[in-house]
């Protein structure tokens, strides 16, 4: 399972949905792009939490997913695509959708501009 930054800030600010993150990386391999580390910074230093604290606990209960060139081709590809569909998705989204696609893995995620896309897990 690949866990988009929203499913970490869920998790990390104890949020309504943090007992089914937990669950989940509790029962399976989990992954993380490196892309989300830089949401995940950000997200936590706007609530008001160590960002770096954060970081680092995101990077001990995952795999950590380094960019790849084929990862951010793939990524600029999709965002041209999913920005058709929808003009608020992200370059950062498409770096998370290209990391499970390239990975066989499933996204959890709370980011609804996911809805409606495979092997998409939605909080």
């Amino acid at each position: 399972m690949l866990l988009d930054t929203s499913a970490w800030v869920e998790l990390l600010t104890k949020a309504e949905r943090w007992e089914k993150v937990d669950s989940v990386l509790d029962s399976e391999h989990c992954q993380t792009s490196m892309a989300s580390l830089a949401e995940v910074y950000e997200t936590m230093y706007k609530k008001g939490y160590d960002p770096k604290e954060a970081v680092e606990k995101v990077m001990e209960a995952s795999e950590v997913v380094d960019l790849s060139a084929e990862i951010s081709m793939l990524a600029g590809q999709l965002n041209i695509k999913r920005k058709m569909k929808n003009r608020d998705w992200g370059m950062m989204d498409s770096f998370v959708l290209a990391t499970a696609m390239l990975n066989d893995s499933k996204i959890l995620t709370k980011d609804t501009d996911f809805k409606g896309l495979e092997n998409v897990e939605l909080l």
